[in-house]
């Protein structure tokens, strides 16, 4: 879609995040290494960074494509690889409040 293709954050909920990684057949830990930009450090996480439980996460936001901008996720044919799990940001769009309330 055309909300893929242009630079914008992407956030994922904790829920989101673990979703994507199951979809990807990844652990938490591997999806955030190969697909998250920045993460917010939950309660938990801050008490023992180094205890940090397995599958632990906060919001997230998704890298970009260098190449383009393009979401990480886009694949060459423009669908998302991981549609089933995709973030409500990228289900509700282009149905934004303020989007809806523009005349384009």
């Amino acid at each position: 879609g055309k909300c893929c293709k242009t630079r914008g954050d992407v956030y994922m909920s904790p829920t989101e995040t673990k979703k994507a990684a199951k979809l990807l057949g990844l652990s938490v830990a591997d999806f955030k290494a190969q697909y998250v930009e920045e993460e917010e450090v939950t309660v938990t996480m801050s008490l023992d960074p180094e205890q940090i439980p397995e599958g632990e996460t906060g919001w997230t936001v998704l890298r970009h494509k260098e190449e383009d901008g393009s979401c990480i996720f886009l694949n060459d044919e423009g669908l998302c690889n991981i549609y089933e799990a995709r973030p409500i940001q990228c289900s509700t769009y282009p149905f934004w409040p303020r989007i809806m309330g523009s005349v384009e």
